[in-house]
This record gives structure tokens, sequence and C-alpha cells, in this order.
């Protein structure tokens, strides 16, 4: 479902409430505890990867 939802250009807000997360808040502050970086860091350089 992540990848689907990268492909589409979705919002970090977009993406969080697809998953479950009630703020998108929520959802950065998970995120980035577990990549050590936030969702907007890192979305460029997934699209970057995949592209």
């Amino acid at each position: 479902m992540a990848k689907k939802l990268l492909k589409k250009n979705y919002s970090v807000k977009a993406v969080a409430s697809a998953i479950g997360y009630r703020t998108q808040l929520s959802f950065s502050k998970a995120f980035t505890e577990s990549i050590g970086i936030s969702p907007k860091q890192w979305l460029p350089k997934e699209r970057l990867s995949d592209a």
C-alpha cells in the first residue's frame, strides 16, 4: 500500500490518514522515530529512487 501512495504523490497527511493515524503529527513522530528522518525528508528521496 505504501508504494501505491508514493506513486500517487499523496500528501503526508493523506498517507497518515490512509494507514490509520488520526493526525499527521502522530504519524510524523512515529515515522521519524522509526526511520530517523521526517516523512517530508524521506518522500523526495524515495520518489527519486523509484524514477
